[in-house]
C-alpha cells in the first residue's frame, strides 16, 4: 500500500466485499486533496448500480461528508430552553463565548454528573469564599473596625468560623479522613492568610469596604442589569459581588470592585474584547448604573481587582520574618486595573512608591505612574463599559437565535475544552474539517483601546 501505481490500484479491485474498502480509502484521499486513480470512480459508479449496496454505500457517503457540528435551533426552542424573560450570569455568557455548544449542552439539555462525595477545586473556593464573606459579616456584628483589627482577632474570628464550616460542608467530608482533615487544617491556614492580606491592604489606604457579597438581580441590593436585545426582547444579567469598596470625594464616591479567587487570573483586555472575561466589568456597570441609593451626585470607577486567595510558598535566602512577610504580600497583590489617578491610587496604597504591593501599579519620582502600571484613564473605562453593553447584546442575541456550534476558543495558552467535562457529548475532533478552534489572537492592552476607540470614531 507504500507505492501507488495503476497496476498495483487494479490488484486491490476484485470481489464486492475486499474492493468497499479500498474505495472508501480513496474517496477519503480524494476528499483530502489528493489525486487518485480513475478507475475508482469506475468502481463507485458499479456500487452506484447496485441497490443491494445502497445501503453500505450511504453510509460510507455519511462518514465522508460528516461534519460533527450541529444545526441551529430555533429560536422558539431557544426561547423554550432558556426561558423568558431571559436571566443569567455574566459567567454564562463567557462560558457560551467559550463553546456555544458547552452552553447548550450545560444550560439547555442539561446533564446530571453522578455525584461523588469528594473535594474539588469548586468546592474548595465555595468554602474559602463563604469564610472570607462570614468573616466581613463578624466584623460588622460585632462593630469591629477593619483598620483595628490586630492578626491575632483575624486568626481567631478564622478559627472559629472554619470549625463550624468544615463539619457541614458537602455531607461533613472534609472530617470524614485523616486526609480531608490535613487539607481542612490547610484551608484555615490559607483563609488565616488571605483575611489578613486583606485587612492590611484596608488598613494602608482610606476606601471602605462597605458591602460584601452584594447581589444585583431581583430582590438583590441592586437591580439586575438590563441588556436590550435586536428582537425586542432582554435579558437580565444577576450575579454576587464579593466586594464593593468606597471612597468619598465631595460629591463624588470612587468605587473599588474586589474578586475573590483561588486560581491565578488576570484581567486582559483582549479576554474582555472578545468576551471571554467581562465579570468585573458588568460588575461595575451594575453599580454604576444604579446611583439613586447613594446621595451622591456620581460615582466613578476607582480600579477593577482580582484577589487570589493562597498561602504562597516563598523562596528566600533570608531568615528575616519580615521581610520575608513583605515578599508574601507582593506575591499576594491584586491584579487588575487602577483608574489613572495617583491621588486615588495613594487612596488604596498610602505607601505606593516604585512598586505597589498592594495594586499593580508604581509611582516615578516625577509622580508618574511606571509604564508597568496597569492604569486606565477614566474615559477608557466608559469606552470599555458601553464595548461590554454592545459585546453582551451580541452574546445574547446569538444565544436567543439558537447558535449551538461547536466552536471551542482556543488563545496562545488555554483551550475551553482544557477542563470541559461535555468531550463525550461533543466528540470534537480537528480532523473534521468544521471542527476547529476560534483561534484567538495576542494583543496588548494598548492595541484593544485602540481598537475600541476607532469603533467609537465610526459610530
Amino acid at each position: 500500500d507504500l507505492i501507488k501505481n495503476p497496476e498495483m490500484e487494479l490488484e486491490h479491485i476484485s470481489t464486492p466485499g475486499s474492493s468497499y474498502k479500498y474505495l472508501a480509502e480513496n474517496l477519503r484521499l480524494y476528499l483530502d486533496g489528493k489525486n487518485i486513480e480513475e478507475v475508482w470512480w469506475d468502481v463507485y459508479q458499479w456500487y452506484y448500480s447496485r441497490p443491494d449496496w445502497d445501503k453500505s454505500r450511504n453510509a460510507m457517503l455519511e462518514a465522508l461528508f460528516y461534519q460533527n457540528q450541529p444545526a441551529a435551533i430555533s429560536p422558539q426552542m431557544a426561547g423554550n430552553l432558556y426561558k423568558t424573560p431571559f436571566r443569567s450570569s455574566v459567567s454564562r455568557l463567557e462560558q457560551f463565548v467559550a463553546c456555544p455548544f458547552a452552553h447548550f449542552v450545560r444550560f439547555g439539555l442539561k446533564p446530571q454528573e453522578r455525584k461523588m462525595y469528594t473535594v474539588g477545586a469548586p468546592d474548595i473556593g465555595i468554602l474559602l469564599h463563604d469564610c472570607l464573606a462570614s468573616f466581613a459579616s463578624v466584623v460588622a456584628e460585632r462593630k469591629l473596625n477593619w483598620r483595628e483589627l490586630q492578626r491575632s482577632e483575624c486568626d481567631a474570628i478564622v478559627e472559629e468560623l472554619m470549625e463550624q464550616k468544615l463539619p457541614l460542608h458537602n455531607n461533613g467530608v472534609l472530617v470524614s479522613s485523616f486526609r480531608y482533615r490535613y487539607l481542612g487544617q490547610r484551608l484555615k491556614r490559607l483563609s488565616r492568610r488571605a483575611i489578613w492580606v486583606l485587612t492590611e491592604q484596608i488598613q494602608k489606604g482610606n476606601f471602605e469596604p462597605l458591602m460584601h457579597e452584594v447581589s444585583f438581580g431581583t430582590d438583590g441590593t441592586f437591580p439586575p442589569l438590563q441588556v436590550e436585545l435586536s428582537n425586542g426582547q432582554s435579558i437580565y444579567l444577576e450575579g454576587r459581588i464579593d466586594r464593593i469598596d468606597f471612597l468619598q470625594e465631595q460629591d463624588t464616591a470612587y468605587v473599588k470592585i474586589i474578586d475573590y479567587k483561588t486560581g491565578e487570573r488576570q484581567l486582559s483586555l483582549a479576554d474582555v474584547y472578545f468576551g471571554l472575561s467581562l465579570q468585573l466589568f458588568v460588575y461595575l456597570a451594575a453599580v454604576l448604573n444604579n446611583q439613586s441609593d447613594s446621595g451622591l451626585v456620581s460615582r466613578k470607577p476607582a480600579g477593577l481587582f482580582y484577589f487570589k486567595v493562597d498561602d504562597p510558598l516563598i523562596t528566600s535566602e533570608s531568615k528575616d520574618l519580615n521581610r520575608i512577610e513583605e515578599q508574601i504580600r507582593k506575591a499576594l497583590k491584586m491584579k487588575g486595573l487602577v483608574l489613572k489617578d495617583v491621588q486615588i491610587a495613594r487612596s488604596m496604597d498610602s505607601d505606593l512608591q516604585q512598586n505597589s504591593n498592594i495594586l499593580p501599579a508604581g509611582i516615578k519620582q516625577n509622580g508618574e505612574f511606571t509604564a508597568a502600571s496597569s492604569v486606565l484613564e477614566e474615559e477608557d473605562f466608559g469606552a470599555l463599559l458601553g464595548y461590554v453593553n454592545k459585546m453582551l447584546r451580541t452574546i445574547g442575541n446569538e444565544m436567543l437565535q439558537g447558535k449551538i456550534l461547536i466552536e471551542p476558543v482556543k488563545t496562545e495558552k488555554t483551550k475551553a475544552c482544557d477542563y470541559c467535562i461535555y468531550h463525550a457529548i461533543c466528540q470534537f475532533d480537528k480532523l473534521f474539517a468544521a471542527n476547529q478552534y476560534r483561534n484567538i489572537p495576542r494583543l496588548s492592552d494598548e492595541q484593544v483601546l485602540a481598537r475600541i476607540r476607532a469603533q467609537q470614531e465610526e459610530i
